[in-house]
């Protein structure tokens, strides 16, 4: 078995755990009840590839867990994931097959694959924050996967792709030819019918823009003419899209020019007669009557004595009238000058 990578893959080599007997992991840190299990049933379920066809299968996963890869495979190793591999593999058949394994997610992701001759493959960041592992001349067997994280918290979605293409017969030598893929696939593409094209046609146009979820495919089998995002086979090949953003409030708009700087009117006074309700309206009663003490001196100018008034209506034998007004004071008569 050879291995390929365009970016550094980490190999560990491992003793596979065989009916309950220790096992024994050449590195520093031992094999304990809470390392990584290959033995455990993977969570994902396990599928079926051939040697001598070639073969894809694409699933959706949750990445990450609560194990530190570091801490049971070493340093080169790295991300957190949980203690059952993800997804398993079994590569059947006489040949050999290469096998490409990639994830795709919004989140930065880690990679980890066992191989039948017992080694640790590990990869993180292959494309931009996506990992992946290419093993040329793979070995009939079971290949378990794991896909962590390489933050420690949260559990993001991704999404696994395991690739196998045929490279040889049984004896070894280079196989005749491989079988190509069909060419079945039909889309729609401005209005007419393109095709008929393979599958990896389709992940090609997919990848120009060509083709998003909505475009119409057909092939032989099908019904009806749907839209790509609902064709199980073709959906795989889109890139994993991250969730819609949760919903904000909309932000309060600024005040228009000259709006910030106008004066807003005070409260109105509260009503004083508002809890008295026979107090006339814009009237306040007094509480008491003013005492005499409070009152203002009489102005000695104007008053009269009762009892002159009273007798001078009673010898004028009816109202009084207002006095004449004085006289006024004569004037001293001219002298002439001797």
């Amino acid at each position: 078995m050879y291995l390929t990578r365009r970016q550094t893959v980490s190999r560990c080599v491992a003793h596979r755990r065989f009916g309950g007997g220790a096992a024994i992991v050449a590195l520093a840190a031992a094999w304990s009840a809470g390392a990584l299990a290959q033995d455990l049933p993977p969570t994902y379920g396990t599928r079926t590839l051939s040697t001598s066809e070639a073969g894809r299968v694409s699933l959706d996963l949750q990445a990450g867990g609560n194990l530190s890869a570091q801490q049971y495979l070493g340093p080169a190793c790295v991300g957190m994931v949980a203690e059952a591999p993800d997804f398993r593999i079994n590569l059947q058949g006489s040949g050999t097959a290469d096998l490409d394994v990639r994830v795709q997610s919004v989140a930065d992701t880690t990679l980890i694959v066992y191989t039948p001759d017992d080694e640790w493959l590990c990869n993180d960041d292959w494309n931009g924050l996506n990992p992946g592992v290419e093993i040329l001349s793979a070995e009939p067997g079971e290949y378990d996967i794991w896909v962590g994280t390489f933050e420690s918290s949260g559990l993001p979605s991704a999404r696994l792709t395991v690739a196998a293409r045929p490279v040889s017969g049984a004896s070894g030598a280079p196989a005749a030819s491989a079988p190509e893929a069909p060419a079945e696939w039909w889309y729609a593409s401005g209005g007419d019918r393109a095709g008929p094209v393979t599958l990896e046609a389709l992940e090609e146009a997919i990848d120009d823009g060509a083709i998003d979820r909505d475009t119409l495919v057909w092939r032989d089998g099908m019904a009806q003419w749907q839209a790509a995002g609902s064709v199980d086979d073709v959906s795989a090949l889109f890139p994993v899209e991250p969730p819609p953003l949760p919903a904000t409030e909309a932000p309060t708009p600024p005040p228009l020019p000259g709006e910030e700087d106008a004066a807003s009117p005070p409260p109105l006074p509260e009503d004083p007669t508002a809890d008295d309700d026979t107090a006339p309206t814009g009237a306040t009663a007094p509480d008491t009557a003013p005492s005499e003490e409070d009152q203002p001196p009489a102005d000695p100018t104007t008053a009269v004595d009762e009892s002159d008034a009273d007798q001078s209506i009673e010898e004028d034998g009816g109202e009084a009238e207002a006095p004449a007004q004085d006289a006024p004071p004569p004037q001293k008569p001219a002298t002439t000058a001797n």
